[in-house]
């Protein structure tokens, strides 16, 4: 999680996942946490924003890096915007599968798998 603002570079499987566990808890808890009928202010808006904005920029950085390590460039996360069919092929991708061994054209391997 050395740069999890990144695009450039290799992440392997645990970094995704705690990653994507982190903002989906994240989500869930302000999701559950909110009124039925929650019109938020202006002020909470400007807040707000930010903060989807930053989580959707690290899920998307994560992922890309997800991608480079098992050999992959990062255009393959657009696969993700076929409805059900490319969530499930990128869950697959970068939660399930091995990262390719040794270096590729993104760099060395992770720390973990090496």
């Amino acid at each position: 999680m050395r740069q999890l603002w990144s695009f450039s570079g290799r992440a392997g499987r645990p970094e995704w996942w705690v990653i994507n566990l982190v903002i989906a808890a994240i989500w869930g808890a302000a999701t559950a946490a909110k009124p039925g009928n929650y019109d938020p202010n202006p002020f909470a808006v400007l807040i707000l924003v930010p903060v989807i904005v930053a989580m959707l920029w690290i899920a998307i950085a994560s992922s890309v890096r997800r991608l480079h390590d098992r050999g992959k460039t990062g255009w393959w996360y657009l696969v993700n915007f076929i409805p059900v069919v490319g969530f499930i092929w990128l869950f697959v991708e970068c939660g399930c599968l091995r990262g390719t061994i040794g270096p590729n054209q993104y760099g060395p391997p992770v720390p973990a798998q090496a």
